[in-house]
């Protein structure tokens, strides 16, 4: 997880991917995401290889939580434009 000690990570990254696991995934989604949206982290994608899918996350404009921006399956291509373009098949991603 992120740390807020100065000499750890002063500012956030601009994108962060969390891989579920099921020791984790109620931690993953419980605690790590409105720590990250705290700290000021843009954009979170969650991906479940249970699902499989990938959810794709912006930080809402009051900054203390993130929007779902899109919700991708195992037969979709996943597109995002933003923090950067990218496009791939969530199949691919996941070994499927």
């Amino acid at each position: 997880m992120i740390s807020r000690r100065q000499n750890f990570v002063d500012e956030p990254p601009l994108l962060a991917i969390e891989i579920l696991s099921p020791s984790t995934k109620h931690y993953d989604r419980g605690v790590k995401r409105p720590a990250y949206a705290e700290f000021g982290l843009p954009h979170f994608w969650i991906v479940d290889p249970d699902g499989p899918s990938v959810l794709v996350l912006r930080r809402n404009a009051a900054g203390d939580e993130f929007d779902v921006v899109s919700r991708f399956g195992p037969t979709d291509e996943l597109i995002v434009h933003d923090p950067f373009p990218i496009r791939f098949s969530v199949a691919d991603l996941l070994g499927e």
